[in-house]
Protein backbone atom coordinates (compact mmCIF):
# COMPACT_ATOMS: atom_id res chain seq x y z
CA UNK A 1 0.00 0.00 0.00
CA UNK A 2 2.80 2.54 0.80
CA UNK A 3 4.75 1.72 -2.10
CA UNK A 4 1.57 2.48 -4.32
CA UNK A 5 1.41 5.89 -2.12
CA UNK A 6 5.24 6.94 -2.87
CA UNK A 7 5.37 5.78 -6.21
CA UNK A 8 1.91 8.61 -7.15
CA UNK A 9 3.85 11.52 -4.62
CA UNK A 10 7.32 11.66 -6.35
CA UNK A 11 6.11 12.21 -9.67
CA UNK A 12 3.97 15.48 -8.01
CA UNK A 13 7.11 17.05 -6.98
CA UNK A 14 8.46 16.69 -10.56
CA UNK A 15 5.72 18.95 -11.95
CA UNK A 16 6.24 22.27 -13.39
CA UNK A 17 3.49 24.42 -12.32
CA UNK A 18 1.84 25.61 -9.13
CA UNK A 19 -0.04 23.30 -6.89
CA UNK A 20 -3.07 25.15 -4.57
CA UNK A 21 -4.03 24.39 -1.14
CA UNK A 22 -7.03 23.20 -2.13
CA UNK A 23 -5.19 20.50 -4.81
CA UNK A 24 -2.74 19.52 -1.21
CA UNK A 25 -5.65 19.19 0.30
CA UNK A 26 -7.59 17.04 -2.17
CA UNK A 27 -4.12 14.78 -2.36
CA UNK A 28 -4.00 14.71 1.22
CA UNK A 29 -7.26 13.20 1.43
CA UNK A 30 -6.12 10.62 -1.21
CA UNK A 31 -3.41 9.65 0.44
CA UNK A 32 -3.57 10.25 4.28
CA UNK A 33 -0.07 7.93 5.03
CA UNK A 34 1.92 11.25 2.72
CA UNK A 35 1.17 14.28 4.28
CA UNK A 36 2.18 16.50 1.16
CA UNK A 37 2.87 20.53 1.63
CA UNK A 38 3.86 23.29 -0.70
CA UNK A 39 6.71 23.74 0.98
CA UNK A 40 7.66 20.08 0.36
CA UNK A 41 6.77 20.70 -3.40
CA UNK A 42 8.86 23.75 -3.89
CA UNK A 43 12.10 22.28 -2.43
CA UNK A 44 12.13 18.87 -4.50
CA UNK A 45 11.56 20.45 -7.27
CA UNK A 46 14.13 22.23 -9.35
CA UNK A 47 13.83 26.03 -9.55
CA UNK A 48 12.92 27.81 -12.24
CA UNK A 49 14.10 31.51 -12.95
CA UNK A 50 11.35 33.56 -11.43
CA UNK A 51 9.87 30.77 -9.56
CA UNK A 52 7.53 32.15 -6.57
CA UNK A 53 6.14 29.55 -3.81
CA UNK A 54 3.63 28.03 -4.02
CA UNK A 55 0.97 29.89 -1.71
Amino acid sequence: MSRVVLAVAIPITNYQFPITNSQLSIINSQFPQVQISAKTIVADRPRLAGDRYCK
